[in-house]
């Protein structure tokens, strides 16, 4: 039903107003980054590009202007006056029993806690006691505390005083070859290729360091200056274990590691990770070499090697100890969850019991295909014999003799793998026949990682004989990954399948046309 009509005049002067409005109010995404023109853009507020197929594999280590972005929010915008004012929060109350209890006696009185005295606490059951809260008069706010909180301040110059680390790292978004996962069902999420994976050579301070570092300046009996902190002599290794050792048997409360960054979002790590001097935990602040450039962290982030790119938060501002896992939807929601195939909506399952993802499986691609001039070798085992049956007439995969399908050509291909929680890959095959005979990889770069530290991918290359398909004009490859626990990839998503789109790590298959 139509009311009325709205006169011209009226509707010229809303027009005005809106005007007014968005010009008044401030554009988030006023401050962004340039980026490279290359990067595949799936939305650009916030920015989620990928890194096309044929750049992944040409460089080991990912030119910083090239690195897959994938933001949830604006890149945070640091004036100069607001760099020279940065500080890394530590909360270390976990650590300080008066303080922690103080700060469980607030939240219950927020969440409607009884109120006591001290006197008439000590007359209550123990049972009562995390539900109230004392009155108390709050003493001079420092730096470093408050009254329901201990928490250090570190400025940037404090962190680079301490002994910098570097580590080449590989970060994958969770949801890489999600659009995979489209072709069967619709997903929630950028329908990434498989160009959300990059490597880096990180720069930065240890998180152990960071955190003995905030409990020194937290220590009463603590009276160095900045300077003298610089002349301060790394520990031992002998010495870090003692220390950490000594506070995990101290204080078993500490489970986890809370990370939250400047554009508010929130993820953790489990504690094992964060303090094993093996896990390689660093605050970074370089990137191959230079400043970490706004888009991937700066001033500073966490990297979490081994673990799925979301834990390691960029922008990061606050380190937390803590009994629980971070609150937020990036940590306990839907977005980093997966649910089983038949699962579409997430309020058919109970999500508190299910982990987020944190360390990864194993992956892999292919990036490159070429056809080589020459023919197919003759079969040498019957086995072969069997499966490719008999090739000396093949042409080669160049020519432009027309192809029969199920002829045998061969083919040259290349590409990546990696696997998460630092396991060295050992194996790469191929296949050409779609699974009926597989190509070992020769494995060209990325080989050498130390023992259960491989925190990068690899790269790899393989000749491969493979059968033309239907069309008489392509072949179809795949390829799949093996850790040294001999975890490999599912040959089907299937599966895999699901509402997130997240961790599709089945064969990697691709088409290629040989004529």
């Amino acid at each position: 039903m139509r009311i009325g009509q709205l006169h011209p005049a009226d509707q010229d002067r809303i027009d005005e107003q809106m005007e007014n409005v968005t010009e008044q109010t401030p554009d988030p995404y006023e401050h962004e980054p340039q980026r490279n023109s290359q990067l595949i853009v799936h939305g650009d507020t916030p920015m989620n590009a990928e890194v096309p197929q044929g750049v992944i594999t040409e460089r080991y280590l990912t030119p910083n202007e090239l690195f897959y972005i994938r933001h949830h929010h604006p890149v945070p915008y640091l004036s100069e006056g607001e760099l020279e004012e940065f500080r890394l929060e530590v909360d270390l109350t976990l650590m300080f029993p008066d303080a922690l209890m103080k700060r469980k006696r607030a939240a219950a009185a927020e969440e409607g806690g009884v109120v006591v005295d001290e006197e008439e606490e000590e007359a209550l059951p123990a049972t009562t006691a995390v539900d109230i809260v004392r009155r108390e008069t709050t003493d001079t706010t420092t730096s470093t505390s408050c009254s329901n909180s201990v928490v250090a301040k570190l400025s940037l110059d404090q962190i680079k005083s301490l002994p910098k680390v570097e580590l080449t790292s590989t970060l994958q978004c969770s949801g890489n070859r999600r659009g995979g996962f489209n072709g069967l069902r619709q997903t929630s999420g950028t329908p990434w290729g498989q160009g959300a994976i990059s490597t880096a050579n990180w720069g930065g301070a240890r998180l152990i360091d960071v955190l003995m570092l905030a409990m020194e300046q937290v220590s009463k009996d603590d009276q160095t200056s900045p300077d003298e902190q610089k002349k301060k002599k790394p520990s031992s290794l002998i010495e870090t274990l003692h220390s950490l050792q000594a506070l995990i048997d101290n204080h078993p409360e500490l489970q986890h590691l809370r990370f939250e960054s400047l554009d508010g979002m929130l993820a953790s790590i489990d504690a094992n990770k964060g303090l094993n001097p093996f896990g390689d935990v660093i605050v970074a602040y370089e990137m191959n070499g230079e400043d970490l450039p706004r888009d991937h962290g700066y001033p500073l982030r966490v990297i979490v090697p081994g673990y799925a790119a979301v834990r390691n938060v960029k922008w990061l501002k606050k380190l937390e100890l803590a009994e629980e896992e971070a609150e937020g939807t990036w940590q306990r929601g839907l977005n980093y969850k997966i649910l089983p195939p038949t699962v579409l909506d997430a309020k058919e399952v109970d999500l508190n019991r299910m982990p987020g993802l944190s360390e990864e499986c194993v992956f892999s691609g292919i990036t490159k295909v070429e056809n080589l001039s020459h023919t197919v070798p003759l079969p040498t085992t019957a086995f072969e014999e069997e499966i490719f049956g008999s090739m000396s007439m093949m042409p080669f995969a160049g020519s432009r003799t027309p192809l029969t399908p199920g002829e045998t050509v061969l083919v040259k291909t290349s590409g990546w793998a990696y696997a998460g929680g630092g396991r060295n890959i050992v194996r790469v095959d191929v296949t050409g026949n779609n699974g009926k005979s597989w190509q070992t990889a020769t494995i060209t770069e990325g080989s050498n990682q130390p023992l259960r530290r491989a925190w990068a991918w690899v790269f790899w290359e393989c000749e491969v004989p493979a059968i033309v398909c239907e069309d008489g004009v392509s072949v179809e490859l795949a390829c799949k990954g093996v850790d040294m626990a001999f975890n490999t990839q599912p040959e089907s998503m299937g599966g895999m399948w699901n509402v997130r789109g997240l961790v599709n790590n089945s064969y990697y298959r691709v088409k290629h046309k040989v004529m």
